[in-house]
């Protein structure tokens, strides 16, 4: 039986078509092997990314904001947990300040009943905050926070969020725009930091707001043949009207397919993105260390396998 699994995160898109037995498991696709810690710190590392890149294009747009912030060298914290605390009572900061300004824009629609534009930024403005943020570590103590933050609708509202933190610096703060940076660079951006940092054990990669919504997982099992899924990795490889008419209103961001040495099946994962200009996106990576990739062969051979088979 055939499965396709969509994960649907605001306007980006991904499809996994793979085989599955009658009770949706995984069908066989070769001998186990054993995996090594850095492998799994890769794996785990990878996968993090991705989940920060789905919440980020399930939860932000370019009407939210984008902010790095730093100390001033007199007022660095000497511990980690103090770092954890001021970016805290900042968000807390940012709060307050939402609530102010939705209270201003309630005085003034109340002058202006039928401005449009008021109205649209107080519902923006009346919205609990949102966020997801990183805490960057150096390696002689110095402290940096990157962060996603939802706006409160006007233009220039990062000025404030920038003005708010009184800790030192606000290297950057600008309009999140994630068709402008692509729906992957940001998410990895933030979880490399993370990954990167002199944080102590156990640290988050990333810390987000309980209130995010959640990516959209649909399951589709039994509508496709393994034949169609086999034109699909051969003659539609490389069709991209093929599975724009497939996925009506998303464009191509990256295919990838393959069948499978152990089991014969074909294998088929894309990314694709729902906007109207192009923009440069690094996706190459995407499909590293995939579940559904590894499929293709199996497991990946080391080198001294493949010389082994070669001597054989």
């Amino acid at each position: 039986m055939i499965r396709e699994k969509r994960i649907k995160s605001g306007k980006l898109l991904e499809v996994n078509i793979y085989p599955v037995t009658r009770d949706g498991k995984h069908i066989f696709r070769g001998p186990k092997s054993k995996v090594s810690s850095e492998q799994q710190a890769k794996y785990n590392q990878k996968q993090a990314q991705k989940r920060a890149v789905r919440l980020l294009n399930a939860n932000f747009d370019e009407s939210d904001v984008i902010i790095h912030l730093t100390y001033s060298e007199n007022k660095r914290p000497d511990e980690y947990e103090q770092a954890k605390r001021d970016i805290v009572n900042y968000l807390r900061r940012i709060k307050t300040f939402r609530e102010r300004k939705a209270e201003e824009l309630r005085s003034k629609l109340k002058a202006e009943p039928k401005n449009k534009e008021l109205r649209a930024q107080l519902r923006k403005a009346e919205e609990p905050l949102k966020y997801i943020y990183t805490i960057e570590a150096k390696k002689r103590g110095g402290y940096h926070f990157h962060l996603i933050l939802s706006g409160c609708g006007y233009e220039r509202d990062w000025r404030d969020y920038r003005s708010i933190w009184n800790k030192g610096i606000s290297r950057k703060a600008d309009r999140y725009d994630p068709d402008y940076w692509g729906p992957e660079k940001i998410g990895a951006y933030l979880v490399k930091q993370a990954d990167h940092s002199y944080a102590p054990p156990g640290a988050k990669k990333f810390v987000c707001s309980r209130n995010l919504r959640k990516p959209e997982e649909k399951i589709k099992d039994g509508k496709l043949t393994s034949r169609r899924v086999e034109l699909m990795g051969t003659v539609h490889q490389e069709d991209r009207e093929y599975w724009e008419r497939r996925y009506r209103g998303y464009r191509v961001v990256k295919i990838v397919t393959g069948q499978n040495r152990f089991n014969q099946q074909w294998y088929v994962s894309l990314v694709m993105y729902r906007n109207s200009e192009e923009s440069e996106w690094d996706m190459n990576d995407w499909f590293d260390d995939d579940e559904y990739i590894d499929s293709f062969i199996g497991r990946r051979k080391t080198n001294e396998e493949e010389l082994q088979e070669d001597t054989s």
